[in-house]
């Protein structure tokens, strides 16, 4: 909650879209772009990251976080 909080005091979103989910057994993957201002730089940017949530008797246990680094 904590990582949350500080995130959204330091960003301005101005758009943000998230995939439908890809489920296996016991993980889901969703897309998220998100178009926000960070706002201790003043830098407006677009982000594309995979978000992979590993589930443990009904929760989140694990979270990793894929971000798109352009061309390869």
């Amino acid at each position: 909650l904590a990582k949350s909080e500080r995130w959204e005091s330091e960003n301005e979103v101005h758009g943000f879209s998230i995939s439908q989910p890809l489920v296996s057994a016991n993980e889901f993957a969703v897309r998220m772009d998100l178009d926000c201002t960070n706002k201790p730089r003043n830098q407006r940017m677009q982000m594309s990251e995979l978000c992979v949530y590993q589930v443990e008797n009904g929760k989140i246990a694990c979270e990793r976080f894929f971000y798109g680094m352009g061309d390869c």
